[in-house]
């Protein structure tokens, strides 16, 4: 039985690249907009990135919110 493992990430790193070079054609606002893309979510084609991005964003809301106590308003009641 053949490994397609390998094959699918190759198809996935030429979408990849593709993408790139569209944000580039774009301008310094398209690259940038790339750039962010293929920092956060990979242009799509890494959604365990993306996965990570929301648990850490989570986390850290949890953690601010949970640190900061309550408001100075709210008298829980």
């Amino acid at each position: 039985m053949p490994d397609h493992a390998g094959i699918n990430e190759e198809a996935r790193q030429v979408l990849i690249v593709r993408e790139q070079l569209r944000h580039r054609a774009m301008g310094r606002l398209g690259a940038l907009w790339g750039a962010v893309q293929n920092v956060g979510i990979g242009f799509g084609y890494r959604p365990v990135r993306a996965l990570m991005w929301i648990v850490a964003v989570v986390a850290a809301s949890t953690g601010w919110f949970a640190w900061s106590g309550t408001a100075a308003g709210d008298k829980g009641g």
